[in-house]
């Protein structure tokens, strides 16, 4: 999933969105087979993160629309005042949702490596 969200962070286009959704799906299945594995907490925000990509995938589509409508020009300096405040604001909300799921996906690998070396016992859901 962060490969994905990655690649489509580094460029909003067809193909990236593509592969971002079919990760999505591939990776809410995977959160719902492996929950007894992850502690309540970081499950549940798994699952709460996951529904906030709906919304990074649909911004990110919204950001392509908006690049066709200039005809591909993404230089901003060029746009309306309109369509540059939307775009700042997207990128800024989609940025935010990045790093809530980066600093979550590390904290779940803390979580695990302490488990597997035996720093912390297994919570049980």
């Amino acid at each position: 999933m962060k490969l994905a969200g990655d690649a489509l962070w580094g460029e909003a286009n067809e193909q990236n969105m593509g592969h971002f959704y079919d990760q999505l799906l591939k990776t809410r299945e995977q959160v719902h087979e492996n929950a007894p594995f992850f502690e309540e907490r970081h499950y549940d925000s798994l699952c709460s993160v996951l529904k906030e990509f709906d919304a990074y995938g649909l911004g990110k589509k919204e950001l392509v629309k908006l690049y066709a409508a200039i005809k591909g020009q993404r230089k901003m300096p060029k746009w309306k005042d309109e369509i540059k405040a939307r775009v700042e604001r997207r990128i800024q909300q989609n940025q935010k949702i990045k790093i809530v799921y980066e600093d979550l996906l590390g904290e779940i690998l803390v979580s695990f490596r302490d488990k597997l070396s035996g720093r912390q016992k297994a919570k049980p859901r």
